[in-house]
């Protein structure tokens, strides 16, 4: 009885695939017939020949060897499912590890030939990034070098790139810099955050922050948020914490590389200056050219040049790039604004925002300044001048 069940079991799979088959070949000849083999015989062999089979093997033990045989060959069936379903959550977890694992290394290579570019280092970062976790909100932030100001370089929200901007130092970055330690939650409303949150839009309820440590300094931070709770778990968080040390090193190396090249490139400006300088022997054209060529190799906004009477000190307006204070002038008393400090004191003054130094000025016709360097020109100890420079 058994054996015959099998045969039409069998006889029916054949009829009904080979029926298939033949449409395919008809269909696109060997092509399709080939493509429908491999993708869809074998599926629908476990799909439906396996079931059918086992369960004439299950409806014949319990008919021709008792109840005490069908529960044993039900257990040992429960038995096999739940090793056979263990097997392939471990399958799958390899899978996915390997996986991870490959997109490590393609990072690293990535790296190395990125050639110490930060923009291009983020990028890849933000690219492999998405491999691992494809969030509805990326942001990746770097610490300025002023240490009070993060530039949100990448910040993606629901497939929308976000205008690269800087922003005052953010709660998430300050807990950063003095927890230097990865953050995740599944449950953002229920369990909350350490931290003050920089929200646009609406509150995420999960959040996975992973810090850029290159050593003891904070680079920047990478967080990715997504509107479902429990999004995100510990491998997810495992290899974005090692993308992250791995970028941050190399933006910490591409940062002094590229403050490296500033500095070469400003001292063969500084160089080339002094050569044409050295040329003019007319003072008024000597001042003039000053801020014209150092306002050209710097690119700054504004550039002007004042001297220090020796005897009383008094300072007196030379020269300068702006057009209208070339032509009417500009006043400064000795001790008043950045200028006057610096020509009374002989220290140079570096004011990055001139809104917080109470020494500054405010003048309508350079009403769109934001930063000034002041610095004294000296023979020896003697103070006979202020150069001064202005960006907006």
């Amino acid at each position: 009885m058994f054996a015959p069940l099998l045969i039409a079991v069998a006889l029916w799979f054949l009829l009904d695939r080979g029926g298939r088959a033949g449409r395919a070949f008809l269909r696109g000849g060997t092509a399709e017939l080939a493509q429908f083999t491999s993708e869809t015989f074998t599926s629908s062999a476990w799909a439906e020949l396996f079931p059918l089979t086992l369960s004439t093997v299950v409806a014949l033990v319990y008919v021709g060897m008792g109840e005490l045989a069908f529960t044993l060959l039900g257990l040992a069936l429960v038995a096999s499912a739940a090793l056979l379903q263990h097997l392939s959550q471990v399958r799958t977890r390899v899978e996915k590890r390997v996986a991870e694992l490959g997109v490590l290394s393609k990072f690293g290579r990535a790296l190395v030939e990125a050639e110490l570019n930060a923009n291009r280092l983020c990028e890849l970062l933000y690219e492999f990034s998405r491999q691992v976790v494809d969030p509805p909100v990326f942001v990746l932030q770097l610490v300025q070098s002023v240490q009070s100001e993060v530039d949100v370089v990448i910040h993606v929200e629901n497939g929308q790139r976000q205008p690269r901007r800087t922003l005052p130092m953010t709660g998430t970055m300050e807990w950063m810099a003095v927890k230097r330690q990865a953050f995740i939650t599944g449950d953002v409303h229920g369990d909350g955050l350490p931290f003050e949150p920089c929200v646009i839009g609406d509150l995420p309820k999960s959040l996975l922050i992973v810090p850029l440590l290159a050593g003891p300094e904070l680079i920047g931070a990478l967080s990715v948020q997504s509107y479902e709770a429990h999004a995100w778990g510990q491998d997810e968080l495992n290899v974005l914490s090692a993308m992250a040390h791995q970028a941050a090193m190399a933006i910490a190396n591409a940062r002094v590389y590229e403050a490296e090249q500033r500095r070469a490139k400003q001292l063969a400006a500084v160089h080339e200056v002094s050569r044409r300088v050295a040329a003019i022997l007319e003072l008024d054209k000597l001042f003039a050219d000053v801020v014209r060529l150092i306002r050209e190799t710097f690119h700054y906004d504004h550039t002007a040049v004042f001297t220090v009477d020796p005897e009383t000190g008094e300072v007196a307006f030379r020269a300068s790039t702006h057009f209208d204070i070339q032509e009417q002038g500009l006043e400064v008393s000795r001790g008043e604004g950045i200028i006057g400090w610096v020509a009374e004191r002989g220290e140079p003054v570096v004011a990055n925002d001139v809104t917080k130094d109470p020494r500054y000025l405010w003048a309508e016709v350079l009403a769109d300044t934001r930063a000034e360097l002041a610095v004294p020109l000296k023979v020896e100890d003697r103070i006979v001048g202020v150069l001064d420079v202005q960006s907006n």
